[in-house]
């Protein structure tokens, strides 16, 4: 009969939870900083029409600036391309994450989302009568979708990547 002695039991568990520590610390700032860089990359879909002034109506590219004499226009039929226009700018406002929360060993989630109530409509499109509830009018639609959280995470997905895995070579080191 052979007797084995296991030693370092404890010192192995301690390794284990500060490791524990060191990735849900990782992941969570990772989190944060992925939807950080998500929420700026939704609300840069936006853009901006104004009229008036010697272009008439035209949609701003990035960067630019309304001319003299030009309005941003804050009502109206959409002009022109595939993102939303901003109007008020409450949707682009709207959209935020939740705080991050542990999910598992190493894991950590949150969601990021526009808060206005007609961001999945804009995102996504309707057709299709409106709700007859207090509030609405019971309107037919045919809208199309001008999608904004798709584009922006799409173009965003090289950065989050590198975000992630600079934050676990944190951990793991390399």
């Amino acid at each position: 009969m052979a007797n084995f002695i296991i030693s370092g039991v404890k010192e192995f568990n301690s390794s284990l939870t500060a490791l524990d520590k060191r990735a849900v610390a990782a992941a969570r700032k990772s989190v944060i900083e992925m939807s950080q860089e998500l929420v700026a990359a939704a609300r840069r879909e936006f853009t901006t029409v104004v009229s008036g002034g010697a272009a008439g109506t035209r949609v701003l590219g990035a960067g630019e600036s309304k001319g003299k004499g030009e309005k941003i226009m804050r009502k109206g039929n959409h002009v022109g391309g595939e993102s939303p226009h901003i109007r008020t700018g409450y949707l682009a406002r709207s959209i935020k994450a939740d705080n991050p929360r542990q999910i598992g060993f190493g894991r950590v989630a949150t969601e990021v989302a526009p808060r206005a109530a007609y961001g999945r409509r804009i995102e996504l499109g309707f057709t299709g009568t409106d709700s007859a509830a207090p509030g609405r009018k019971g309107r037919n639609y045919d809208q199309p979708p001008y999608p904004y959280m798709r584009p922006a995470l799409e173009k965003s997905m090289p950065k989050l990547e590198e975000i992630n895995k600079r934050a676990w070579l944190g951990v793991f080191g390399g």
